[in-house]
């Protein structure tokens, strides 16, 4: 579901909410969020890595409030959320102030791409990340492929999961090749790797028999529309 909201400058963003669900009861368990501008361009890492951190922090701001409000008015549905941010939104910490309602009110999962934390994440970044994982704010790898396997411990331990990318799950699908799957999941846990672009029975029946946990893709997203329709 798509949804507009007017920021302060009077500029239009979109925020689609995609369902993450439980693979094998197909409960819908939390959802990313995926904001766009007015003209459809996707606020993503290539878009981030051009802002400024006043930018980062204010669009990451706006989507936990937009949040906060689906929550507030179906908290047992809006409960959980996973929200792409650019690190550098976390080289200074967040003021308490502004992000602690949040953190009260519903879980709150925060995705670094793959190819930023395998290019380094500065120290002072960690702590941050590592202060805000203390409040009970998790954080993922999204996009992940092999290079995940190459991350440092001290680097892989800063992260409670991960997303695996959707054209990489692909090409292991194709490929019939579990061997990916089958590490990542004995490295993180079966409950703390998410692949993306399941996109039909066929998809879902090969993470299912590896013992994959929870999913994401368009097999689900009519249900979600159906969840929706107050709006």
């Amino acid at each position: 579901m798509t949804f507009k909201t007017d920021n302060k400058n009077h500029q239009y963003i979109k925020h689609t909410l995609e369902p993450i669900v439980e693979l094998n009861a197909g409960n819908i368990l939390s959802f990313e969020m995926v904001s766009y501008t007015a003209n459809r361009m996707v606020l993503d890492e290539h878009y981030f890595c051009n802002a400024e951190r006043r930018a980062l922090v204010s669009l990451f701001i706006r989507q936990l409030e937009f949040f906060q409000k689906l929550n507030r008015h179906d908290e047992h549905l809006y409960h959980t959320v996973f929200i792409n941010v650019e690190t550098a939104a976390f080289n200074e910490l967040i003021s308490w102030e502004d992000f602690l309602p949040f953190v009260l009110q519903f879980n709150i999962n925060i995705e670094f791409d793959n190819e930023a934390v395998s290019n380094g994440i500065p120290d002072e970044t960690i702590k941050n990340v590592s202060q805000l994982r203390e409040l009970g704010v998790k954080f993922w790898i999204r996009n992940a492929d092999e290079a995940v396997r190459s991350l440092a411990d001290e680097l892989q331990n800063a992260f409670d999961g991960i997303k695996i990318n959707k054209r990489f799950f692909w090409q292991c699908f194709n490929r019939n090749d579990t061997t990916f799957i089958e590490h990542v999941a004995a490295i993180w846990g079966s409950e703390s790797v998410i692949v993306e672009g399941v996109e039909n029975k066929h998809h879902l029946s090969f993470v299912k028999a590896q013992g994959l946990v929870q999913g994401q893709g368009f097999h689900w997203r009519a249900r979600l529309l159906r969840h929706t329709t107050w709006h």
